[in-house]
This record gives C-alpha cells, sequence and structure tokens, in this order.
C-alpha cells in the first residue's frame, strides 16, 4: 500500500507550547486551547514533565506517552487541534516539533478526544507503534516486530474510535454472542429443521461458490469447517429467536449490542487469547464497506 502523505506541519511552527501560559503559534482562524479548555490539562501536564526535564519512566508514571521523555524540553514539544471526523468536537494531537533531525517525521504521541465533554484517549503511540495524522485526515499506524516484520495500517476515523478496530472488536463480540446461543440451543437438545436445514445448505453452497481461488487460500479453513461455522451461526440465530419470544423481547434486544443481550453475557465467562487476536488483521475498512 502506498504511504499517504503525512501532516508534518502538525509537528512544526503549527503546534508549540509556548512558555508559561500554554499558548500556541496558530493562525488566527486555527483553533486554539481557549476553543477547548477541557484539553488544558492534559497539555498542562506534558508542559510540567517537559518543564522538570521527566524521563521516559516518570511521564509513564502519569499516564503520558513515555516518548515524550525523549524530548523533555518545553521548545520541543507541542500540541495541535483539528476536527478530523467532522463532528463539531476537535480531537488533540501532543507530539514533538520537527526540526528534521527526527526519525520518525510527523509521528503523534498522544490523540484524544472529548465524550461527552470529557477527555478521553483515542491512541497511543511506541516506539515500534507509531501513528501519524494524514493529509487526508486518516490515521495511519506503522509497526515492527523485528526488522524482518514490519506494517503500516490506515484507519478511518469517526466518534471517539478507528472504525477499522471498531469492527474487529465487534466481530468478536458477535462471535462469542454466537457461541453463547449456540451452546444454549445444544443444551436445550434444539435442532434446525428441514427447511431451515435447506436454506443453510444453499447459503453455504453460495458463499463459497462465490469466493475467488485465491480468497478461498486466504480463508484459512477448508470449506467443511466453514460449513460447520455457519451450521453453529444458523443455530445459534434460531435460539436467540427462541429465547426472546420466551422472555418476551424482540428479537433484536437480544443482537450483539442489544441491552436484554448485556444482561445475559453478564452471566457468562469467556476469555480471549490476545496474543492471537492482536495478530489478527481485520484488513482495510472503510465508513462505506
Amino acid at each position: 500500500m502506498k504511504k499517504k502523505s503525512f501532516i508534518c506541519c502538525i509537528l512544526s511552527a503549527s503546534m508549540i507550547f509556548a512558555s508559561g501560559n500554554l499558548t500556541s503559534v496558530y493562525a488566527a482562524d486555527t483553533l486554539t486551547l481557549a476553543d477547548y479548555p477541557e484539553y488544558k490539562d492534559i497539555v498542562q501536564k506534558y508542559y510540567d514533565g517537559a518543564a522538570a526535564g521527566w524521563n521516559i519512566g516518570q511521564f509513564q508514571e502519569q499516564n503520558l506517552c513515555y516518548l515524550a521523555g525523549y524530548y523533555a524540553d518545553v521548545n520541543k514539544l507541542g500540541y495541535f487541534l483539528q476536527d478530523i471526523d467532522n463532528n463539531g468536537t476537535a480531537e488533540l494531537f501532543i507530539g514533538a516539533l520537527d526540526d528534521g533531525s527526527d526519525t520518525y517525521e510527523g509521528m503523534f504521541f498522544d490523540m484524544y478526544t472529548l465524550i461527552n465533554g470529557r477527555l478521553s484517549l483515542v491512541t497511543t503511540s511506541g516506539e515500534r507503534d507509531r501513528y501519524y495524522l494524514c493529509t487526508d485526515n486518516t490515521i495511519a499506524n506503522e509497526g515492527s516486530g523485528s526488522a524482518f516484520n514490519s506494517v503500516r495500517q490506515y484507519y478511518v476515523y469517526t466518534d471517539g474510535q478507528f472504525v477499522k478496530l471498531t469492527a474487529k472488536q465487534a466481530a468478536l463480540d458477535m462471535a462469542v454472542h454466537d457461541e453463547i446461543f449456540y451452546q444454549m440451543a445444544v443444551a436445550e437438545g434444539v435442532k434446525l429443521d428441514v427447511t431451515e436445514q435447506e436454506y443453510l445448505e444453499n447459503d453455504e453452497s453460495d458463499f463459497w461458490s462465490d469466493l475467488e481461488d485465491w480468497q478461498r487460500e486466504q480463508l484459512g479453513i477448508s470449506e467443511e469447517e466453514l460449513d460447520s461455522e455457519m451450521e453453529k451461526i444458523a443455530l445459534a440465530d434460531k435460539y436467540q429467536s427462541i429465547y426472546a419470544e420466551m422472555n418476551q423481547k424482540e428479537y433484536e434486544a437480544y443482537n450483539f449490542n442489544g441491552e436484554a443481550y448485556e444482561a445475559l453475557l453478564s452471566e457468562h465467562k469467556y476469555s480471549v487469547n490476545e496474543k492471537v487476536w492482536d495478530r489478527v488483521d481485520f484488513g482495510s475498512v472503510t465508513l462505506d464497506n
């Protein structure tokens, strides 16, 4: 994937802590902390740490990005405000000024937003997990596990979250949801009837036949394994309908993001193998796909 242009000016003249009063060098029509006083405390913490010469450990102890410890100088740190998802609330970016000597030119340390008027950390960078704001307002993420393993991904940001990450979490939530209802169906001896089984077999055949050869290779499972998982989903869906009727609720109330399901979920325990899940790349997700 071609690397997009980073807004390197974020970390230059448009972004600086002024000594003492935390003002910034901006054009007259650009947002400042006066427009967003909710961000002032976090900017002040970075300023105080830089003024005191904190090391990376001290920044980390204050729940700030430890990378700021490499630039512990008020003349080298800055902030930038921009509404990148056009929802009427500007996001706050904190990083180092770009003087041409930085290995990771244009990287920001932290990205914050306001949710219901309260400060919320969206993401933070690390030496091997770096974030950049691109000129088209997407967020670039560059990372590496070794000299032979590096990644570059782009996220669409909206309402406090990255769409790609949100979609990945939704996929996990739906998988947990389906497993719970599948296990409940099995425990109750619920099975698909003849008509439901025919619909399932048609869906299985359509899904597999619609895949190109390269897509089948990348899928990572056999046709038999796929059919088995689709049968579990169908059975889970059937029992969701039964369970909703039993509890005099609408079917949608037990969707993975439904209020009734949240109560049901609290009765179950599950765990996620984070090491495996973190390695799952969910692909390029946008607002339209």
